[in-house]
C-alpha cells in the first residue's frame, strides 16, 4: 500500500464581494429567482479542472490539467472552506509513463474518502488526503479527459484518446486494491468524445457523450459485462455534453440550451429546449435538494449562463453572470453548495489561473451586462486549447500556490496553511 502524507506549506488567500453585470432571462415561479453573487475568488497556478463536497462543510478541488501541457504538472488536490479560503492540499507525481500524465484530471468523493485520476491512473485518499490505493491499466494509451466514479468493491475510470482522426472512451474497473480487473473499449466508427461516467441508479455505471450523430450511451455492471448501448434518436442539439443521475430508475442528459431524461430502459420520458442564452455553449448539469436541476453555459468570453429547472426540467429562472473584470475563462463545473446557492469554478483562458464564484439567493442579482462579442465555440474538452499569454491587471495573486481578488481579508494562520477570511 502506497501511503503519503499532505506536504505543508503557506498560501495567500484574500476574497471580495462582486458586483458584475447579468441579465435576467426566463419564468420565475413560487417566488425564486436568479441569485447574485456572494464571493468570488481566483487560484494562481491552478487552474480548477473538477469540484466535489467535502465530507464535512468544505469543498474538494482538482487542478486542471491538459493533453498539450506539461507531462511533470502534478496532480494538485485542494480542500477550501465555505468562504472559498484554501484549507489543505495534496501534491500527487503519479509514477506512469510519460504519455499516461497529460490527461485531464478528475475528484470524487467515495464512502472512505476520495478518489482522483488522470489518464488511466487512479489514486484513492482518506479523508486527510494520503494516498491509501494507486491503480494503473498498464500499456494503455490515454490522453485526454478522464472520469471517476466508485464502485461497490472499487473504481472505475473512463479515459479518452483522442487521435487526430477520432476519438475513443475506454472504461476500466480497478478492485479495492488497485488491481484491474476488465476494461470496456467505445470506438465503433463516430467519434465516441467522453463527457461523463455516472455512478447508474442500478448499481451499475453509465458512461458517454457527444457523438458522431448524436449522444452515445453504454450501461457497464459493476463486474464490467455491458448490459447496453445506445444512441438516443430525436433529441436536440448538443444533448450528452453532461450528464446526471436523475431518481432511482434514470438520468438526465444535458446540453448548452436542452435536457432530455431518459429511463433506465432508455425510454425518453420528457425534453426541454431553452433560449435563455441564443449563444451559449459546452454545459454542466448538476441535482438540485429538491429534486430540480441546475445548469451552468458558456455565453461569452467572460460570462456564464445559469438556468435552474423543476425535477420535470421545467424552467424556473435563467440569468448570465459576468465572471471576470477582463479576460476570458473556460467553465469547468458546477454543484449546488446550499439549497439556492451554486458554486461555480473554471480556469482562466489568459494566466491558467483558478476561479470560483459563489452564487447566493441572499444576494441582489447584478445589472444587465454590457453585450461582449460572441465567443468562438468551445471544445468539450475546455483544457486543451493553448492559453494566450496575456495577463490580467485586475487581479492579485501570490506566486506558486495563492489565491488572489479585488479585495483583502484578515489573516490567520492554521495548521501550517495561511487562509484569509472575509
Amino acid at each position: 500500500m502506497n501511503r503519503r502524507t499532505f506536504i505543508t506549506s503557506t498560501c495567500a488567500a484574500t476574497v471580495g464581494l462582486v458586483s458584475v453585470p447579468s441579465r435576467i432571462d426566463g419564468d420565475l415561479t413560487e417566488g425564486r429567482g436568479p441569485p447574485g453573487v456572494a464571493w468570488r475568488r481566483t487560484y494562481d497556478e491552478f487552474g480548477v479542472g473538477s469540484i466535489v463536497p467535502a465530507h464535512d462543510d468544505d469543498y474538494v478541488l482538482v487542478n486542471s490539467r491538459h493533453r498539450t501541457a506539461d507531462a511533470d504538472v502534478p496532480v494538485r488536490v485542494v480542500t477550501i472552506d465555505q468562504s472559498g479560503a484554501v484549507r489543505q492540499r495534496q501534491t500527487i507525481n503519479p509514477d506512469v509513463p510519460e504519455d499516461a500524465r497529460r490527461a485531464r484530471t478528475d475528484v470524487i468523493r467515495t464512502d472512505a474518502g476520495y478518489a482522483v485520476g488522470t489518464g488511466p491512473w487512479f489514486a484513492t485518499l482518506d479523508p486527510e488526503f494520503s494516498v491509501t490505493t494507486t491503480g494503473f491499466a498498464a500499456d494503455v494509451e490515454a490522453n485526454s479527459t478522464t472520469y471517476l466514479a466508485e464502485l461497490p468493491d472499487g473504481i472505475a475510470v473512463a479515459s479518452e484518446l483522442v487521435w487526430s482522426d477520432r476519438i475513443a472512451t475506454r472504461v476500466f474497473g480497478f478492485d479495492s486494491d488497485g488491481n484491474l480487473r476488465w476494461s470496456r473499449t467505445y470506438d465503433e466508427g463516430n467519434n465516441r468524445t467522453l463527457t461523463f461516467l455516472l455512478a447508474g441508479p442500478d448499481g451499475g455505471l453509465v458512461v458517454g457523450g457527444p457523438g458522431g450523430g448524436g449522444p452515445w450511451l453504454a450501461s457497464i455492471a459493476a463486474d464490467g459485462s455491458e448490459r447496453w448501448k445506445t444512441n438516443p434518436d430525436d433529441v436536440p442539439d448538443g444533448v450528452g455534453v453532461d450528464a446526471t443521475v436523475a431518481g432511482d430508475d434514470g438520468f438526465v442528459l444535458a446540453g448548452p440550451s436542452s435536457m432530455v431524461r431518459l429511463t433506465t430502459a432508455r425510454e425518453i420520458e420528457w425534453q426541454r429546449s431553452y433560449d435563455a442564452f441564443p449563444e451559449a455553449s459546452f454545459g454542466k448539469v448538476a441535482p438540485t435538494a429538491d429534486g430540480g436541476y441546475v445548469v451552468a453555459v458558456t455565453t461569452g468570453l467572460d460570462r456564464v449562463g445559469i438556468v435552474r429547472t423543476d425535477a420535470q426540467g421545467r424552467l424556473q429562472w435563467s440569468y448570465e453572470y459576468a465572471v471576470v473584470d477582463e479576460g476570458a475563462v473556460y467553465l469547468t463545473d458546477v454543484v449546488e453548495h446550499a439549497p439556492g446557492e451554486y458554486l461555480l469554478v473554471g480556469t482562466r483562458r489568459d494566466s491558467r489561473e483558478g476561479l470560483a464564484m459563489l452564487l447566493s439567493g441572499a444576494e441582489t442579482p447584478p445589472p444587465t451586462p454590457t453585450p461582449t462579442p460572441t465567443p468562438t465555440p468551445l471544445p468539450l474538452d475546455p483544457d486543451t486549447a493553448t492559453p494566450s499569454p496575456t495577463e490580467t491587471a485586475a487581479s492579485t495573486t501570490t506566486p506558486g500556490f495563492g489565491i488572489g481578488t479585488a479585495l483583502a481579508g484578515l489573516a490567520g494562520l492554521a495548521g501550517g496553511w495561511f487562509a484569509r477570511r472575509r
